[in-house]
């Protein structure tokens, strides 16, 4: 019984496409983090699929949805064993970097932007914003504010990019 319960706690907080944290299981990791360790850097990393709507139009949901799981594949073999991905809606995602300061996480969301343009099949890229705490914000919805922000600073670049508000 106890097994059972352990399982569908699991899956109430996984989502079902991708088989990463959804949303309020991604958020709730961040906050925890932030409460266990406040004295450490963190950072997360917020990106979506690139003209992800044209890829539903022009080829259906089926495609979009191969998107989807191909980039949650990426996550799974990209990232450190320590840091927390979820889905946050769509085709947007969150990724949290315990341990990791703004410069750390700007060459990591650059090597995962890179590793999707260059692996993806069906080919597409990815926009990214990213946000360290404790200089972006004090508590999680600041950051992820922020790094919702640097996401649409990286679409008006021209998309397939990586942006941090102040990083250097």
């Amino acid at each position: 019984m106890e097994r059972v319960n352990r399982k569908l706690l699991d899956k109430s907080k996984t989502d079902p496409l991708t088989g990463l944290l959804n949303k309020a299981a991604i958020l709730a990791a961040a906050e925890r983090l932030l409460t266990d360790r406040p004295e450490k850097a963190h950072s997360i990393l917020m990106f979506d699929i690139d003209d992800f709507k044209d890829i539903n139009d022009t080829h259906g949901h089926i495609t979009g949805d191969k998107c989807i799981r191909m980039l949650a594949a990426v996550i799974r073999n990209n990232f450190r064993g320590v840091d927390m991905a979820g889905r946050y809606g769509g085709d947007e995602f969150i990724a949290i970097l315990p341990d990791t300061n703004a410069r750390q996480a700007v060459a990591i969301a650059e090597r995962f932007r890179k590793t999707i343009d260059e692996t993806s099949l069906p080919h597409f890229t990815i926009s990214t914003g990213v946000s360290s705490y404790p200089e972006d914000g004090q508590n999680v919805r600041a950051l992820i504010e922020e790094a919702d922000r640097n996401l649409y600073r990286s679409k008006k670049k021209g998309k397939n990019a990586v942006s941090r508000s102040s990083v250097y």
